[in-house]
């Protein structure tokens, strides 16, 4: 296969780029009507709105830093059409014969050796220079556009269908516990306690950190984790990527977690939960999540998290919330007075695993529409392996 260089290929337009940060922006956009504002572009997709655009037309934007480079089945670059404000995160380019012919190509790039960094990779403007782009002529790249569209077309309906059963499968689930904790609990002796009841008393409810308590130069390459929003979201303790020094750690004595906390996303997506497990990496918890330490005297934890994902429960949860586009908890104080009703721990043995019969189905279901979307990210990567190597 014949190459061009980079600039022989594309025009490189980063100096329209002017990043704007949150706070100004918001302050920007307020009042305005939804016609008076633009999309606002970072690295990896729109980060927002703005009353301004610095381009019009369309566009292929690639991540310039936070982008995943190295992740061979993510999104490194994407495609725009129309007005637009870019920030200093995503490089501007325009393609010299077909913009999605290079935006498919970018997506399927091998990235290692172009970018630099460890815990936010980095694509310098000299370093995106050095990437070969296939010399086809014009008629060979709109076939293979095509080629990938037809392709991805068929794939999008099954990744679409595969979505869609898994949020039955989640409607299903909180269907399930509101039905358990609504009506099975109410066959034996149970106490109606509210929440600030059966957390420890000393440290049992506590929010992660607000203001400039966590900057971004607090961050490290390696130490104590900071537990974000998506720990609780995914139900995973793997999730997230930010450290802090031990000096920082031991500054946020208040916001530290233990083995077996339970921690609840309270910004936004709303009242998911997970518990540490025994061996959670020491760290602390950011202003998106609230840290709970229940008494478990009271309440065994498989059931405290069981009860609190039942949608009955997550219903009280956002009604003690606020805002429109991004819900928050009004106040913990609020939140405390949420009522739980809770058994006799003899019993709430019997009815978690009554949760656990009623949702192994759903749970073997769930499994096998997982391991169908990763295998899709696969295939979309194969699809653009055979278009830019396979000879269409």
């Amino acid at each position: 296969m014949k190459y061009k260089t980079f600039t022989d290929a594309v025009e490189i337009l980063d100096s329209f780029r002017i990043p704007v940060n949150k706070k100004e922006r918001a302050d920007r956009i307020a009042g305005k009507s939804a016609k008076e504002l633009y999309p606002y572009y970072g690295a990896t997709g729109q980060a927002g709105v703005i009353d301004g655009y610095l381009i019009d037309g369309e566009y292929v934007l690639l991540g310039e830093d936070g982008a995943p480079f190295l992740d061979a089945y993510a999104t490194k670059a994407y495609l725009i059409n129309g007005k637009a404000w870019i920030n200093n995160h995503v490089h501007i380019l325009k393609s010299k014969t077909n913009n999605k012919f290079l935006c498919y190509y970018l997506n399927y790039f091998n990235y290692k050796g172009y970018v630099s960094g460890t815990t936010r990779l980095k694509l310098t403007q000299a370093d995106m220079k050095r990437i070969p782009i296939p010399d086809f002529s014009s008629e060979e790249q709109e076939r293979i556009v095509e080629y990938i569209e037809e392709l991805f077309s068929e794939l999008d309906a099954g990744v679409k269908t595969l979505k869609k059963i898994k949020q039955q499968l989640a409607v299903y689930r909180q269907a399930v516990l509101s039905e358990i904790f609504l009506k099975e609990v109410k066959r034996f002796p149970y106490t109606e306690y509210a929440l600030k009841d059966i957390v420890e008393k000393d440290d049992g409810l506590r929010r992660g950190p607000f203001g400039g308590s966590i900057k971004k130069q607090c961050f490290v390459p390696a130490g104590y984790k900071v537990y974000e929003q998506g720990n609780a979201i995914n139900d995973s303790v793997e999730y997230g990527h930010y450290f802090i020094s031990e000096e920082k750690y031991q500054e946020m004595k208040g916001f530290q977690v233990k083995p077996f906390d339970l921690l609840v996303s309270c910004s936004g997506t709303l009242g998911r939960i997970t518990e540490l497990p025994w061996n959670a990496p020491k760290g602390i918890i950011n202003q998106a999540l609230l840290r709970i330490r229940i008494n478990r005297d009271i309440v065994e934890s498989e059931y405290f998290i069981q009860y609190f994902r039942a949608g009955f429960f997550q219903k009280k949860i956002v009604e003690k919330s606020q805002g429109s586009a991004m819900q928050n908890l009004v106040s913990i104080k609020e939140f405390k007075e949420i009522k739980l009703a809770i058994p006799q721990k003899k019993y709430q043995k019997h009815i978690t695993e009554l949760v656990s019969e009623k949702l192994s189905c759903c749970d073997s279901i769930e499994k096998t529409v997982d391991e169908a979307l990763q295998q899709s990210a696969a295939m979309g990567q194969s699809i653009l392996k055979q278009a830019f190597e396979g000879g269409l």
